[in-house]
């Protein structure tokens, strides 16, 4: 940039910055692994408990902190509300949501 306009200031311009994840789940496995606990749940479960149940497979449960473990959830909950209809729905009404496999 500053060959063709030596006066450009650069620091204008934002660093890209990467994602950083999580310890225990690579990218674009969080669902897979939230459809394998749906699996062998018997009924409904929150985003929470398929998150704890999750980590719980991994044998990683005691290592998640409160911030961590907050922060999976809520990646697991966006991941079945952006399938919710193809793979998962929503059972019943209220918060926290249920969610169960189509059967």
């Amino acid at each position: 940039i500053r060959l063709f306009d030596p006066n450009y200031n650069v620091r204008s311009i934002a660093v890209r910055r990467r994602y950083k994840g999580n310890a225990w789940f690579r990218r674009g496995t969080l669902f897979r692994h939230a459809i394998d606990v749906l699996k062998e749940a018997r009924g409904p479960l929150t985003a929470r408990e398929i998150t704890e149940r999750m980590l719980v497979a991994r044998g990683a449960r005691d290592d998640a902190s409160p911030r961590a473990l907050r922060d999976l959830a809520a990646g697991v909950l966006s991941s079945l509300q952006n399938n919710e209809g193809k793979t998962v729905i929503r059972v019943g009404e209220g918060l926290p949501g249920r969610w169960q496999l189509i059967v």
